[in-house]
């Protein structure tokens, strides 16, 4: 392993990393469509019920995959943690905003509306969880 930090590597150093987080959000969507589905339809559970139970093991799994996965970190999992959860509910909170402004202000329709916002956000994304998950090797 380098040690060189990974906020200083370069676009080609960086690309394994990238499709890394390019699996895992692929991965991501189809379960966080999936199990909802799954729990419903197969499970028989109330759809609400079903997509409370997607939606926490989603945070779950969409933070350990980011952590051991994508950006392989070795930090403290406490501090992590807790860093991850404040940051999925304010990207959560901030997508939510978006999607409003360009649905109602902008008046798009909801879906070109939504893609735009996911997107955008995925990519802001990308760059604020790998602060989150190598401030460690940054600071070494």
């Amino acid at each position: 392993k380098s040690d060189v930090p990974a906020a200083r590597l370069g676009f080609r150093a960086r690309l394994p990393e990238l499709l890394r987080f390019g699996l895992s959000s692929a991965a991501s969507a189809l379960l966080s469509l999936g199990l909802p589905v799954l729990l419903h339809e197969v499970a028989g559970l109330p759809v609400q019920v079903s997509v409370a139970i997607s939606q926490l093991t989603m945070l779950a799994a969409n933070y350990l995959m980011l952590r051991l996965f994508v950006f392989r970190s070795s930090g403290r999992v406490a501090g992590e943690a807790t860093s991850y959860l404040a940051s999925a509910a304010a990207f959560r909170g901030l997508e939510y905003l978006a999607f409003t402004g360009l649905y109602q202000l902008a008046r798009l329709p909801y879906f070109p509306a939504l893609v735009i916002v996911l997107l955008v956000s995925t990519i802001a994304k990308y760059g604020w969880y790998r602060w989150v998950f190598n401030r460690r090797a940054a600071r070494a």
